[in-house]
């Protein structure tokens, strides 16, 4: 699931605010609830700088939905990122929503019908050959 540049910037504020004391422990949640490496893909620079980085790769991924909800298991008790936490669960909705199977407009369907009636004044195929049969024997 990608995210918006608004949501990957509300999870960026949230994460730095929630483990700005504690870089090893938001390296600890991403490992253990997504088993990557957060030093793998975190240019060098500060925290929040890493954190920008590590965002940009998991949304080209597809993760970063799940790096919000491994921050905010593994930090329950911050306020920011439970309320983001709860929002983010109908940006998972809508782009779900937006997956649903294509269903094509049929309607296009009755207005041919209705200028191209079956009994139409155009020769059938089988119409067709015996009128080319009739005239060869002419």
């Amino acid at each position: 699931m990608s995210l918006t540049g608004p949501q990957l910037q509300q999870i960026h504020a949230a994460i730095v605010g929630a483990y700005s004391n504690s870089r090893e422990a938001f390296k600890f949640a991403v490992k253990t609830c997504l088993d990557v490496d957060f030093d793998a893909y975190a240019l060098e620079g500060g925290f929040s700088d890493q954190v920008s980085s590590f965002l940009l790769w998991a949304n080209e991924h597809g993760k970063a939905w799940h790096v919000l909800r491994c921050a905010w298991e593994n930090n329950q008790g911050n306020d920011r990122l439970a309320a983001l936490w709860r929002e983010a669960q109908s940006w998972k909705e809508a782009q779900d929503d937006s997956l649903l199977p294509y269903e094509p407009d049929v309607s296009v369907f009755d207005d041919a019908a209705a200028r191209f009636p079956s009994s139409s004044a155009a020769p059938s195929c089988s119409s067709a050959q015996a009128t080319s049969s009739s005239s060869k024997k002419r």
